[in-house]
């Protein structure tokens, strides 16, 4: 008989929703636009993920905002409806 680790080692890495949709958005934006964020600066409610970056940087998200929804929901799935 198994101990109850051997039942437990299935959740070992176990990532819960919205922080699994912040690391998509943050693999994102390192792969299209080059700019590092750290995961604590994405905020995920809803579907839709806020990125707390000064302005210019917004601007630039926007630009690309097709590009980094197609990354993003290419890890988190379709879940991810808006980056902000």
């Amino acid at each position: 008989m198994d101990g109850i680790g051997a039942y437990l080692e299935k959740f070992k890495n176990f990532l819960p929703p919205g922080r699994a949709v912040a690391r998509a958005v943050q693999h994102a934006l390192r792969e299209v636009l080059s700019i590092e964020v750290e995961e604590r600066d994405i905020r995920v409610r809803g579907g839709v993920a806020e990125v707390a970056l000064p302005g210019v940087v917004k601007s630039e998200m926007r630009l690309h905002k097709d590009e980094l929804l197609a990354a993003a929901r290419a890890k988190a799935g379709p879940t991810l409806k808006d980056i902000r």
